[in-house]
């Protein structure tokens, strides 16, 4: 089928419909399920047949994001579900690393765990995928990015710096009443939900002006504080809590 019709790339340079690629792409997302949800080659060739017929018909040339939405369609159209997800979270993690210029593992691993709870939670169901499943894919992924930039924000921050050195200096009792602890437990969390990819512990922990603030306050009144343990603590036991301090800093920012 001769299409005159010109496609729009996400630069503005506008070109040739390709009939091939679109078929190629259907292609390299059903090789990614198993036979058993397969679409065959003739729904393959059907499917860009027709959008080749859609495109033909316009009166304008058309962007290829409209294309790629016209394949998410056709490939639900034939019932290819599983296909269509696939299909969804290439063209999604292309798009990512596309405005980021990054192909970050922990996002892309991500993604894969997010493509998983979909599945189980469609498995006895058509899942809706143009909208429903690219919209959950990239909140879940705002969501990862926001406790990775505050870990990091964390770690390079000055104040809790401070705070974590002098943490080991502080009574227990004057830890808990100031709320040092719960500070440090709460970014340490946060931590460990990231590298477990804990999107609903991201959630809980990924609260920055709450923490803004409470790292303010705690870090404010620990040096309202007259002396952290001075009198307390011997000549000796002051040096081996400055190497405890240093090695739980050297621990958290490594």
């Amino acid at each position: 089928m001769l299409v005159k019709t010109k496609v729009i790339k996400r630069n503005g340079e506008e070109v040739g419909f390709d009939l091939e690629k679109i078929e190629n792409a259907i292609r390299a997302a059903n090789e990614e399920v198993d036979n058993i949800y397969k679409l065959n080659e003739f729904q393959v060739r059907a499917i860009a047949d027709d959008i080749a017929g859609q495109v033909k018909k316009s009166t304008h040339a058309i962007h290829v994001e409209d294309i790629q939405d016209m394949v998410e369609t056709g490939i639900m159209g034939m019932r290819g579900y599983e296909v269509a997800q696939k299909y969804v979270r290439y063209r999604y993690k292309r798009e990512l690393a596309r405005k980021s210029n990054t192909t970050d593992n922990g996002i892309l691993a991500l993604i894969d765990n997010i493509n998983e709870e979909v599945n189980q939670e469609n498995s006895n169901k058509n899942p809706v995928i143009n909208s429903t499943q690219r919209d959950y894919m990239a909140g879940e992924v705002e969501i990862f990015e926001t406790a990775q930039r505050l870990v990091k924000k964390y770690k390079q921050s000055q104040q809790f710096r401070y705070v974590l050195v002098k943490r080991p200096q502080i009574r227990e009792t004057d830890r808990r009443k100031l709320q040092v602890d719960l500070l440090v437990g709460k970014i340490q969390k946060l931590e460990v939900c990231v590298k477990r990819k804990d999107i609903l512990g991201m959630r809980i922990f990924s609260k920055e002006d709450e923490l803004d603030k409470m790292l303010a306050e705690v870090y404010q009144k620990i040096k309202e504080l007259p002396r952290i343990n001075k009198g307390v603590e011997s000549a000796g036991n002051k040096k081996r809590s400055s190497w405890k301090n240093q090695m739980i800093l050297e621990e958290f920012i490594r």
